[in-house]
């Protein structure tokens, strides 16, 4: 393979064709994942109190793994929120998952009481029962 130059992401920067094949498989490997956040949980995930990101195990989210990247956008605001996967935990349900994980983890301040239905305003029972559930334990990094 000959050496060709080329210019790097926009920058000044000439990097040989092997040094940018490599860094775009770098990049791969830390694929980022977005998804979307109504502003209460986007706010706590952004002040470090909401750690697990609470989602049906369907197709998009199967992609997911440990050490990958997610950016959450609020969705009214649509300010970006970066998080790096620490661990997946996989339910057969929200009710299995709510029955081990920590409310406040979860995004639950002391005074609310955790509720399983409170995922049925996202997704179907008829999807739940198909796909399972994924508790994302996540931390914030910055962009």
């Amino acid at each position: 393979m000959s050496k060709k130059t080329v210019y790097g992401n926009g920058c000044d920067e000439i990097r040989s064709f092997e040094e940018t094949s490599e860094a775009v498989l770098e990049e791969k490997k830390q694929a980022d994942h977005v998804m979307k956040l109504k502003p209460a949980p986007f706010a706590a995930i952004q002040s470090g109190k909401k750690t697990l990101e609470l989602r049906l195990n369907d197709e998009k989210r199967q992609k997911i793994k440990i050490g990958d990247t997610i950016v959450f956008t609020q969705t009214e605001t649509g300010e970006p929120l970066r998080a790096v996967v620490s661990d997946i935990r996989k339910y057969p349900d929200f009710e299995a998952m709510y029955a081990v994980e920590d409310p406040l983890a979860m995004g639950y301040t002391e005074d609310e009481t955790a509720d399983p239905q409170d995922m049925k305003q996202y997704y179907e029972e008829k999807e739940i029962k198909k796909y399972g559930t994924l508790a994302i334990e996540i931390r914030r990094i910055d962009i």
